[in-house]
């Protein structure tokens, strides 16, 4: 069975690059963790020492991911693994790029063949991902003040 193809979504967000990419790696401000939690949504998420991290009220950890790239207003790259084992990662990019004023904000989430049914793996987060960029998308806009 051939490897389904990445899951690629993008955002208009009223900011320039080095902004966007503050507000994305800023994901506690954003990420529903009520809903999209490995640990409980008193939980909190983070980039700390090269990975990204949820932590518990009671100082569980999880790790979802290990940066591999780290260029602020450019791009991050992690591998991507909430609740699941680190060797069955796959892996998720996001690309900032100015569109005149505002940032042209591209999400790639690929590398499926860690989970046990790739495709429906694929299906869910492509499903998924508008609606966190969504929220990512919200964020920017009330961070610069913008109604929405």
């Amino acid at each position: 069975m051939a490897t389904p193809p990445p899951v690629i979504h993008q955002v208009i967000v009223e900011a320039d690059p080095v902004r966007a990419f503050e507000v994305f790696t800023a994901i506690d401000r954003w990420w529903p963790l009520a809903v999209r939690s490995v640990l409980g949504s008193a939980a909190t998420v983070g980039f700390v020492d090269g990975q990204l991290v949820e932590r518990s009220a009671v100082g569980e950890t999880a790790i979802w991911g290990k940066v591999t790239r780290w260029e602020p207003g450019v791009a991050v790259e992690l591998t991507w693994h909430p609740g699941r084992p680190r060797e069955r990662a796959s892996q998720l990019t996001v690309t900032f790029a100015a569109t005149g004023s505002k940032t042209q904000v591209t999400l790639q989430h690929l590398g499926w063949d860690g989970y046990d049914d790739p495709v429906a793996a694929r299906d869910d987060y492509n499903k998924g991902w508008p609606r966190m960029l969504g929220l990512f998308h919200h964020e920017a806009r009330a961070g610069l003040g913008v109604e929405t």
